[in-house]
């Protein structure tokens, strides 16, 4: 593993995938509905892959990479943080919506300097998704013109992870080309596989 595999898991997975996603949303204008959602999922997924590409991705180290990605390119305060992680984050992924009073919606004429979170008078917290995901493609723009060294990670594959791909691979019977030929225009792939192999980190 090489820090130039690093380079490339960001360039293909962050800049051209996360980055590509957000600004694809961000771009569709205003009065589009079901836009917040697939937005704050992108954003909040974003953060989860650049905080371990920065901070690795060991077992159980989601909210420490998270948060502190959040605290120190997103300059949140670590309580706030850590409650995007828990109730927004952890909600997303495990339940499709964030937890309790949280609230999002999206305006894209919003200045970017707008507060994220807010709160109203009724304790309950209002997140526009375009101020969080503008913060966000901010942060990727200092990590993509900071120290290449810090980009220094790329996920594990268990070996217990890769027998149950490759077993789930054999029993596709299915053939691609049957259903997209080689000249096919429908279909304009990011990459293969995101990642592979079992190294986590470039740092010895």
């Amino acid at each position: 593993m090489t820090n130039q595999d690093a380079q490339n898991y960001f360039a293909r997975v962050v800049e051209q995938y996360v980055c590509g996603d957000i600004s694809w949303l961000l771009g569709l204008g205003e009065g589009k509905e079901g836009k917040a959602g697939p937005l704050l999922n992108s954003v909040v997924n974003g953060i989860d892959i650049l905080g371990g590409i920065l901070d690795g991705f060991g077992r159980g180290m989601s909210e420490r990479r998270s948060v502190k990605f959040l605290e120190s390119y997103m300059g949140l305060q670590l309580d706030v943080a850590r409650f995007i992680y828990t109730a927004v984050r952890c909600g997303m992924a495990h339940e499709g919506v964030p937890k309790m009073d949280v609230i999002f919606f999206v305006d894209c004429a919003a200045p970017d300097n707008e507060p994220v979170p807010l709160k109203d008078s009724q304790n309950r917290v209002w997140i526009n998704v375009a101020v969080l995901a503008k913060r966000f493609l901010a942060a990727i723009e200092v990590v993509r013109n900071g120290d290449p060294a810090k980009v220094a990670y790329v996920p594990n594959v268990t070996s217990r992870e890769k027998k149950i791909i490759t077993d789930g691979i054999a029993k596709i019977m299915d053939k691609f080309e049957k259903y997209y030929p080689s000249d096919s225009k429908s279909v304009s792939p990011i990459s293969e596989s995101s990642h592979s192999g079992t190294s986590q980190s470039t740092k010895q």
